[in-house]
Order: structure tokens, then sequence, then C-alpha cells
């Protein structure tokens, strides 16, 4: 069974993926620990592409793993090619899926949620910053959770932030820039915690069923669920040149970013961008806004 202190071998493939990047080279053996510390704090593609291609064999079957296991929590608007989220035909997901996502985090991984409020952590090569650490120390009661930029999605952020009883998860997709999309996830925070009920009733997921499978002395769980036809969200496109410098902030995630949390009997806020419709269901306040449209730049 894989462990934290599994070491991986770094491929050809794995090492010549584009920043954001940890500096893997071909041959190198990095424990697991380093990688998702580089992934999740970084945004490191090369290391995440390792972590794929360590699991499954390769990073297609990576990408089928988890789009098995999305179905099986429920996400039916996702589907992975790839372990970064570096833009590829026929890799996207919406930001309702990527709440159910965020969600699952909350509830399953309590242990491990905190890597995503660090402002740095130890990558065992070297020791990296976080892409989110202007939200982190700018917005009171920020804990998380994920940048990303690719030039076909814009600057993009799921963010997490507690006061009181409340924990408020909201998404922000297709930013112009940092500050920009910062700006907005902000506005959304707030309207998040001036809106949601104090109190309400928490519905906890069911865990999906697993299968175990033994592939080269490696056990890899994958979830049993049917596999319905998703349905393709829209997309935005890139944002110009000026904004390149600003790259390493993200570059592995998704083109579409998705929200959601827990905290004890949680309120939780769900903010999608680009979309308009505002209802109450499980205990989980849906709000959406709408922004403006943009006239897309060619890439």
């Amino acid at each position: 069974q894989v462990r934290l202190d599994s070491r991986f071998t770094v491929s050809t493939h794995a090492a010549s993926q584009p920043p954001s990047r940890l500096g893997l080279r071909p041959g190198q053996q990095i424990e697991l620990r380093y990688l998702i510390r580089a992934a999740a704090v970084k945004s490191a593609n090369d290391a995440a592409t390792v972590i794929g291609e360590g699991l499954a064999g390769s990073e297609a079957q990576f990408g089928a793993q988890m789009t098995q296991m999305a179905r099986a929590l429920g996400m039916r608007n996702s589907n992975f090619r790839n372990a970064n989220g570096l833009t590829q035909d026929g890799h996207y997901s919406s930001a309702r899926d990527l709440s159910i996502l965020g969600r699952r985090l909350f509830y399953d991984f309590p242990q491990y949620y905190s890597i995503f409020s660090r402002r740095t952590a130890d990558a065992g090569v070297a020791t990296v910053a976080s892409t989110n650490k202007r939200f982190l120390d700018s917005y009171a009661g920020a804990d998380g959770i994920k940048t990303g930029y690719t030039r076909a999605a814009g600057f993009n952020l799921t963010a997490s932030a507690q006061r009181g009883s409340k924990r408020i998860i909201a998404t922000v997709m297709g930013g112009q820039s940092t500050a920009q999309r910062n700006a907005i996830m902000a506005q959304l925070l707030d309207t998040g915690f001036g809106k949601a009920p104090t109190r309400v009733k928490e519905i906890r997921p069911e865990a999906p069923a697993y299968i175990v499978e033994r592939k080269r002395s490696v056990q890899v769980a994958r979830a049993e669920a049917p596999a319905p036809a998703p349905l393709r969200g829209g997309r935005t496109r890139g944002r110009s040149s000026r904004e390149r410098r600003e790259r390493q902030e993200g570059g592995g995630e998704p083109d579409h970013h998705g929200l959601a949390s827990r905290q004890g009997a949680p309120t939780t806020l769900m903010v999608a961008y680009r979309k308009a419709a505002i209802g109450l269901a499980d205990s989980v306040v849906l709000l959406s806004v709408a922004v403006p449209d943009r006239a897309p730049l060619a890439d």
C-alpha cells in the first residue's frame, strides 16, 4: 500500500511539465509527502504528474481513475485527462463538481486540510511558497484552499474562510489578474457570511464503495459507481501577455474550480462564478453571481 514515505520515480514526461514546477529531474526519487506538498502549496505540475504516474502507472490511467472517483462522489460534470489540470481536450470540470470535491476533502481528510493554509512547505528538494499567500494574508479568517492559472481558464481561486460558527467556501474562475480575482473572492465571502444562516442541520456525505486493485505491487483503490455522461460546462479563455509574470501563481488545476466545506454543524456557502441561481439543499446554501463577459483572446 502507498504511504506518505513511499518513494516515486520521476519520469521524463513528468520532468518536462511546464511551470509551475518543483524542478524534478528524470530518474530522481522523491517521497510522496513532498510531492503532495509541492502540488498543493506551489501548484507544481511536475509533482502532480509524478503522483499520477506513481499511483496508476500512467497519467492517462490516473485521469481515468480520477474521473471514476468523481462519479462515485457525485461529480457528474467532470472528466479528467491529466493529473495537473493543464489545458487538454476533454479535460474539464464545473464549479459545483469541485464544490462537492472540496466538501469531501473537509469531511474525509480533515487531518490534511491544514496544508492549504501553509504559506511555505518543505517539498524535500526545496522550500516552496504558497500561490495563495496574498489572499490568506489579506482576508480575515481565510485558511485555504487552492489557486490555479492557465491561459485558457484565467486566474482561478477556491477559497475558504471561517468566522465564528460559519465557514464559507467560494470559487472564482476566469479572473483577469490575481488582484481582481482576489477582490471578487472577498466580495463573495463577505456576501456569504452575511446571508448564510447561523444554524442548519448537518448532513454528512456517505463514503463511496472502494475496490482494491493491485498494480505494479501497489494497491490502488478505485470507486465503484455508474458513469453518467457528463455535461460540458462553459469555458473562459486567456488573458493578455502582461499577466504571464503571474503564471507561476497557478497552472495546475482544472479549467473550472469548485468549493464546499465543513465546520462542526456547518453553514456552507457555495458560490459559483458566472452562474445564476440560488437555492437551499441539504444544509448547503447555493449562491451564484453573474459577472459580465469579456472578449476572449486567442491562444
